[in-house]
């Protein structure tokens, strides 16, 4: 290429380079071997791509190669300078801030204004939720002295020990239990139908108790607590389940029931039916062989 093409058609250092190594007929590798670095850099110069190289040996590395194929070196290094001062510049990576509109600011604020709104009522109506039912709470503590859990709760002696259940007397002399005694006294005082039997529980403490009737209906599955006497009619036979046996009379048409003779650890199972003598306890013993 002559002076008067490269008037013509200016050329970057890189395009420079690259012209000056094919007139000369050498390849990348030649010029790596005699400069002693790698084909990318070569590549690189020649591309013009000079970010590629790190800031201490770019003008090392222009220099050496314009040597090498006897170019001005002051020239390529100059042309250099400015290709990569003007690809480095700083450019902004956040975007400009766009003005708001009148529209979008009333939006943004009416939006504000609700959602504080929508907060400002959840909060009253958590807090408003939270007195009353402190109100209710303190009227139970006050009328019962105690909380006392609802009647319909039936509690597993096998979960929670009998101690545990205990609960002061102000709260067993309330509502339920007098509701349970007039059911009871009215049970025990109706007259008997024909074939039905009066079955009748006084507790000293808290015990379990669940009895089933002949037809498999469950008359009672319940905690009795101490103090209490509940009564029950039906059909004979009558299969019971007491836990803490102990603490529990029992009465079939007002005769008493000896359940030591069915316990077991405290806990008595048997059946009862009139028709048959004595008691009969779940567990068989162990008949004796007759002699022939």
């Amino acid at each position: 290429m002559n002076e008067q093409q490269q008037d013509l058609i200016p050329l970057s250092p890189g395009e420079r380079l690259r012209a000056g190594r094919e007139h000369r007929g050498l390849s990348e590798e030649d010029v790596s071997r005699s400069l002693k670095c790698s084909v990318e850099v070569i590549r690189a110069i020649e591309a013009d791509k000079h970010a590629r190289l790190a800031p201490v040996y770019r003008r090392g590395f222009v220099r050496a190669y314009a040597e090498f194929l006897d170019i001005d070196p002051a020239l390529v290094q100059s042309a250099t300078d400015e290709t990569y001062e003007e690809s480095s510049a700083l450019r902004s990576v956040f975007p400009e801030a766009r003005q708001l509109k009148s529209s979008d600011r009333w939006l943004r604020v009416a939006s504000y204004a609700l959602a504080s709104l929508l907060v400002g009522t959840l909060a009253w109506q958590v807090t408003h939720e939270a007195a009353r039912l402190t109100n209710v709470e303190g009227d139970s503590v006050s009328a019962a002295g105690t909380m006392t859990p609802p009647p319909s709760a039936h509690v597993s002696a096998s979960i929670a020990s009998l101690e545990s259940l205990r609960v002061p007397a102000a709260a067993r002399a309330g509502a339920g239990r007098q509701a349970w005694q007039a059911v009871d006294n009215g049970l025990a005082n109706a007259p008997l139908a024909e074939g039905e039997h009066l079955l009748e529980l006084h507790a000293s403490a808290d015990s379990w108790v669940e009895i089933v009737g002949p037809d498999g209906q469950r008359l009672e599955r319940d905690l009795v607590r101490g103090g209490e006497k509940r009564s029950y009619r039906g059909q004979a036979p009558f299969d019971l389940s007491i836990g803490r046996s102990s603490a529990i009379q029992l009465f079939l048409d007002g005769e008493s029931v000896d359940l030591s003779a069915h316990a077991r650890e405290d806990v008595a199972r048997l059946r009862l039916d009139p028709a048959a003598a004595p008691a009969e306890s779940e567990e068989v013993a162990e008949q004796p062989p007759q002699e022939s």
